[in-house]
C-alpha cells in the first residue's frame, strides 16, 4: 500500500491488474496478437473472477 494514499482510491474490479499489464507489455514487445493471449491469461489465472463478471446482469465497465 502506498504511504501517501493510505488505502484511498477505488477497489479493483478484477484482481491482478498489474500482473495483466506486465503480461500485455511483454506480448506487445514480442509483437504478438494481444487480445487472444489476454483472454487465455485471464481464463487460466483468474477463471473464478471472470465467471463472476460474466454472471453479472450489467457489463462490468458500467460500474467504473
Amino acid at each position: 500500500m502506498s504511504k501517501t494514499l493510505k488505502g484511498q482510491g477505488r477497489k479493483e474490479i478484477f484482481p491482478g491488474v498489474s500482473d495483466l499489464l506486465t503480461f500485455m507489455k511483454d506480448i506487445i514487445r514480442r509483437e504478438e496478437a494481444v487480445c487472444n493471449d489476454i483472454i487465455q491469461y485471464i481464463w487460466k489465472i483468474h477463471l473464478q473472477s471472470l465467471e463472476a463478471i460474466l454472471r453479472q446482469e450489467l457489463p462490468f465497465w458500467t460500474s467504473c
